[in-house]
């Protein structure tokens, strides 16, 4: 077996992990809030939210987006206090809003807190998928072509 074989072998199995890892992660994104959305609710508070600055290549600031916590009771009277499990981008910060909360019922950690009550929207998660989905058609049609050259 000569180094190109093997070489392109190791690259195309990575190529694959990597486009797996990433769809994985685009159906955790996608099924998530969807489920989240028909458990039960709470009413929570915004008791942090941290910015996160974007900046072009010259300095110049594109947009700020913010991460929050969150703090609410669940349905067996505990306290829980994280940031949501997924999360919208949010450009404008809700510390201190009152937010309708969704969580799990057998794990009240994992939560939502949609801008729009009843609705979340998951922008990466398609994103996500098209990237995947285009990496590995990429590397199928790379290996095939290496093939067919050699």
């Amino acid at each position: 077996m000569d180094l190109f074989t093997v070489v392109f072998g190791i690259l195309v199995v990575l190529s694959l992990v990597l486009a797996g890892w990433w769809a994985l992660r685009g159906l955790r994104e996608r099924n998530g809030p969807p489920r989240l959305l028909q458990g039960p609710t709470a009413v929570g508070r915004v008791v942090a939210s941290e910015p996160s600055i974007s900046r072009g290549e010259d300095g110049t600031v594109l947009g700020t987006d913010y991460t929050e916590t969150v703090e609410f009771t669940d349905g067996q009277g505990r306290t829980q206090r994280a940031k949501p499990t997924w999360q919208e981008t949010t450009t404008t910060s809700r510390r201190g809003q009152s937010v309708t909360v969704h969580y799990d019922r057998d794990r009240p950690s994992t939560f939502i807190a949609p801008q729009v009550p009843g609705s979340f929207t998951t922008r990466g998660a398609r994103t996500t998928f098209l990237i995947a989905g285009s990496f590995a058609l990429a590397t199928v049609v790379l290996v095939v072509v290496a093939l067919v050259i050699r």
